[in-house]
């Protein structure tokens, strides 16, 4: 069975063709590597579309995860930064898009 990646980056300020354009392009990536992709911009989002609401969905997404790759940008995200402190509290694999860029988490 194929491991599952969440992707994180920032979207809020972003055009939705720029930030749908990033998103898709590192979805194809990771499915093109054999991974089993969730794109936080696809998702149903069946809610009252809320940021708190849009967190919720979200972190729930990244929780059936191994994984979570997060883009350059994530640093400028407050969503891309809770995801990235859950996903580290919780013990996940963490890719970032650049490893010169990583974060020594203490």
């Amino acid at each position: 069975m194929a491991k599952k990646i969440y992707i994180a980056g920032k979207i809020g300020g972003l055009p939705e063709p720029v930030f749908m354009y990033k998103f898709r392009a590192a979805e194809r990536l990771f499915q093109s590597l054999g991974w089993d992709v969730v794109n936080p911009t696809t998702l149903p989002h069946n809610h009252d579309k809320s940021w708190s609401s849009y967190m919720l969905e979200d972190l729930n997404a990244l929780a059936q995860c191994d994984a979570c790759y997060f883009m350059d940008d994530w640093v400028d995200s407050p969503g891309a930064k809770i995801e990235h402190a859950f996903a580290v509290r919780a013990g996940k694999q963490i890719i970032y898009q650049n490893v010169e860029k990583e974060v020594v988490n203490g």
